[in-house]
């Protein structure tokens, strides 16, 4: 096995998904017996991905979430900004689009960003309606 950043990088963002969803698991209150049946599985597949012992795919991901009536919130963030860049400064402009330290949900690639100023130095961007 490799251990480049690369890998390295890889293995934590599998580990943090499977954290997540075992504490959903726990949160739900459900059985894996229960989250079976929902998902029309076995339990012992059900096991297998709870405890991270299955590649999941990210139907596999979507599906559990759905049977643990949890939804689902994914994120790129820019690796670095640099060092003249802290969390709370604006960052580079990118193809027209001013990207924050703050997150932005976007619902449709077709609205144009609309940047506003929240408390304090942070922006965040907006999509007009």
């Amino acid at each position: 096995m490799r251990n480049d950043e690369r890998s390295r990088k890889a293995g934590r963002f599998v580990a943090r998904v499977h954290k997540a969803i075992q504490q959903a698991v726990v949160r739900s209150g459900l059985k894996q017996n229960e989250i079976a049946t929902k998902l029309g599985l076995d339990r012992s597949i059900v096991n297998r991905r709870i405890l991270g012992q299955s590649n999941l795919t990210l139907r596999t991901i979507a599906d559990l979430a759905w049977a643990l009536d949890h939804d689902l919130v994914f994120d790129l963030v820019p690796r670095k900004f640099g060092p003249e860049v802290n969390r709370h400064q604006q960052a580079p402009t990118v193809s027209g689009i001013t990207v924050t330290a703050a997150t932005a949900n976007i619902s449709s690639p077709a609205q144009k960003p609309v940047a506003r100023a929240a408390s304090g130095s942070q922006r965040i961007l907006e999509y007009a309606r």
